[in-house]
């Protein structure tokens, strides 16, 4: 069964109450029974008969090809964010003492002394996002002189607004 606009309609309308823990094992098989009931099995019938006769091409018309188990993530990339003085500093002592360094030992030792407080500047983003983060070949961040075009500190955090090929952040 492919799950589409009619699985949500049948969630809002149950989850429209509340409900007591002990009821959860019934709520839970009314709503696949209602699935069951109200959902159309034709797609996934043609889907299941296109991977039998191991057509999975546009060419062939299957509409296998556009079948996805888990819909594709878009890759995300560590950004530092340089959210006050001390986040600057920190990512100054990074650059000095691990990238700079040039004995791998002591650039390893470094690393870990830093490590910790370093990744409370981290957050992840959507690739397409860096563009505009500096210092890309070392470690991108956000520098604290640019942090309000990129981040909000009261609600958002990081914006992430994307219009064409133009990113605002």
């Amino acid at each position: 069964m492919i799950y589409g606009s009619t699985s949500v309609i049948i969630s809002q309308e149950i989850l429209n109450k509340c409900y007591e823990e002990n009821e959860y094992i019934q709520l839970s098989e009314s709503y696949f029974l209602e699935i069951k009931e109200n959902k159309s099995f034709e797609k996934s019938d043609i889907v299941l008969k296109d991977i039998e006769n191991l057509r999975f091409y546009q060419s062939e018309n299957s509409i296998a090809s556009d079948f996805k188990v888990i819909e594709e993530l878009p890759i995300y990339q560590d950004l530092f964010i340089e959210i006050n003085e001390t986040a600057k500093r920190i990512y100054e002592k990074f650059e000095k003492e691990v990238i700079k360094e040039e004995d791998f030992l002591r650039r390893l030792e470094n690393y870990h002394k830093l490590k910790k407080n370093f990744k409370k500047y981290i957050i992840s983003v959507p690739s397409d996002f860096i563009k505009y983060a500096v210092n890309t070949e070392i470690f991108p961040k956000i520098p604290l002189e640019n942090l309000d075009d990129y981040y909000d500190k009261g609600t958002i955090g990081f914006k992430r607004i994307k219009t064409d090929e133009i990113l605002i952040f």
